[in-house]
């Protein structure tokens, strides 16, 4: 039972109400007068009132009840008449009951009645008192409110799920989630948190049309729920996003199990109203308490997950508080990385590359490191970014490059005729007067141009191909040599390719490192050189780990070689003394020399010893 407060819209009738019992007053008011004609008009208009009628004795009994409160209590004429109060409102089992609530003020409230044959159901009651010629009645003025209880459940469910799937939706998943952390903090167990996106919902949306596509999120649900246990729940959070919560795992090894299994149900081709299709996903998943104390931090940390596992074309991501832009280290290290550049924290380490073919030095490339004073060693990966987003980018460019010209007028002066690779971000590559600050700076320094290599990826150029076309173009006047970076993760069209202006590609490491494993890897290495050669481009193969990478690369003809078998990155101080090193580390690498008819002319115009 529930007080209805005369601010709520159930009580909007009090004034019908009071209306209805000044007309039951008026009625046993005129039965005791006598008055035969002005009670019959009173008991005509209670008995044709909706509103259900009852009058009750002050030995609690009822003495009067009208059509409508037969009709509630399934009671036929008259039956309810001589009935104890007691058996229609259980609530007012107990003697004196009734006295003492409405002693408390209580007027209109929810209960539960009961009908003649045992059923309850729940009704909206007025209770008062009148006094009649020095008796004591109670009048009752009630209705049945079973659909409006319907109502309020059918609204409270639609509230808390999804109207296409029947999952929960984002409100119940969060305090689901919230119940659950705190039930993990009092047992001390950790708790997983999966964000799941389809990643080819949109192209069968629109292909197929809405029809499909809801069909096809209501098929996901189920798929989803399956391999789940029955405490865990599964939520759509909008559009093609689901979540799971796993409130009770041992750990990231079984949170990770589930994901993947997960993964591998969606990865397969399922009918959608008669049509076969496959979606796929990525996952991205967070711990409690590992990456967040709360909901919305876990819910952050799993959504940045996600969009990580997206963007790197992965099926599961764990979060991971270096590749998360906004959390509170990355938020501090964004705001450092100014002060970084003008207190030297930053540095250039080198990685060494070598010819394939003789085993010489012909250069190196610059990789960016932040010596923090209290985080220590940070890689480019974790402040590239910050930087891109904060608009530091441009002048964190500047920085890289003069420090890189700096570096090869030291490197000439000591007579080590040699080259440097670094790194541009695609923002670079759209900004204006780069070209030129390049070309006046190494004009200043009276550095040949060629022994610049500015690295792209193929990702920065496929983004705007054409605009990035005009802005490479502006960069190769300059002189210097241009490189597509990772080549053969990304996208590149080959139309695109043939009308760069670039000098090599350097083939990612991930196709390098696995040669020895993997046919399809050394396949990819080999084609990949044969068309740069074709293209009168030389190469460089990055990830070169073993003895056994550099001579299958001296097979395959590879002009270039990087990678820690060669020379791990170094500081200025260590390159140095690596280099004093080089011809007894070089000479160790035994084997015949199998030298690509077009490796020693094309190899790189950066004064390669002869």
């Amino acid at each position: 039972m529930r007080e209805i407060t005369p601010w709520n819209p159930i009580t909007s009738s009090m004034q019908r109400i009071g209306l209805v019992r000044r007309n039951v007053g008026r009625f046993l008011q005129t039965l005791r007068a006598g008055r035969q004609r002005d009670g019959a008009l009173m008991r005509g208009i209670v008995e044709s009132s909706s509103e259900a009628i009852l009058t009750i004795s002050d030995d609690f009994v009822v003495e009067m009840a009208n059509p409508a409160a037969e009709a509630i209590f399934d009671a036929g004429d008259d039956d309810l008449v001589g009935r104890p109060l007691k058996q229609l409102f259980p609530f007012f089992q107990s003697p004196g009951s009734l006295e003492r609530y409405l002693g408390q003020g209580y007027r209109t409230v929810e209960m539960e009645g009961r009908r003649l044959d045992g059923s309850g159901f729940p009704l909206e009651a007025t209770f008062d008192t009148m006094t009649i010629e020095g008796a004591c009645h109670y009048v009752v003025v009630a209705r049945d409110v079973t659909e409006r209880h319907a109502q309020q459940k059918l609204m409270e469910y639609l509230a808390l799920h999804d109207n296409l799937t029947g999952l929960p939706n984002r409100a119940l998943l969060m305090d689901r989630l919230e119940h659950a952390i705190t039930a993990s903090r009092r047992a001390n167990q950790p708790l997983a948190l999966l964000l799941l996106d389809l990643d080819r919902f949109k192209e069968i949306n629109d292909t197929l049309g809405h029809s499909v596509g809801d069909s096809l999120l209501a098929e996901v649900g189920t798929i989803l729920s399956e391999p789940l246990r029955a405490s865990d729940t599964v939520a759509r959070l909008g559009g093609d996003e689901f979540a799971i919560l796993l409130p009770s795992v041992s750990g990231l090894t079984q949170a990770r199990d589930i994901a993947d299994r997960v993964a591998d149900e969606l990865a397969r081709p399922f009918p959608v109203e008669g049509i076969t299709v496959e979606v796929g996903v990525s996952i991205g998943l967070a711990l409690y308490p590992d990456h967040g104390g709360d909901a919305s931090e876990l819910m952050r940390g799993a959504d940045v997950a996600m969009y990580v596992a997206k963007r790197n074309h992965m099926t599961v991501s764990v979060y991971d508080e270096g590749k998360d832009h906004h959390s509170v280290r990355n938020l501090s290290l964004s705001g450092e990385l100014r002060q970084a550049m003008d207190a030297d924290e930053l540095a250039l380490f080198y990685q060494p590359q070598v010819d394939v073919a003789t085993g010489k030095l012909v250069g190196a490339e610059a990789l960016l490191r932040w010596d923090h004073p209290r985080h220590g060693l940070v890689s480019p990966e974790e402040f590239v970014q910050l930087a891109e987003q904060t608009g530091l980018i441009r002048p964190l460019t500047c920085w890289v490059i003069e420090k890189s010209l700096k570096q090869l007028t030291s490197w000439q002066e000591r007579g080590m005729d040699i080259g440097l690779s670094i790194n541009l971000s695609p923002r670079n590559l759209h900004e204006d007067g780069l070209a030129e600050s390049i070309s006046e700076k190494m004009g200043k320094r009276e550095l040949r141009p060629e022994l610049l290599t500015l690295e792209l990826t193929e990702n920065a150029i496929m983004t705007d191909p054409e605009r990035a076309l005009t802005a490479i173009r502006k960069l190769k006047e300059c002189g210097v040599r241009l490189a597509i970076d990772d080549f053969g993760t990304g996208y590149s069209s080959l139309a695109y390719l043939k009308a760069l202006p670039v000098d090599e590609l350097k083939i990612d490491k991930s196709f390098v490192m696995h040669m020895g494993d993997d046919s399809n890897d050394e396949v990819i290495v080999r084609s990949t050189i044969d068309l740069a050669h074709n293209l009168g481009l030389s190469v460089v193969a990055e990830g070169v780990e073993s003895e056994l990478h550099l001579q299958t690369l001296r097979g395959l003809g590879c002009d270039i070689g990087q990678g820690f078998h060669i020379g791990r990155p170094l500081r200025i101080e260590e390159f140095h003394q690596w280099a004093k090193n080089f011809k007894t580390i070089s000479s160790g690498a035994g084997g015949i020399v199998h030298i690509h008819p077009g490796a020693r002319s094309r190899g790189r115009a950066k004064g390669i010893p002869k």
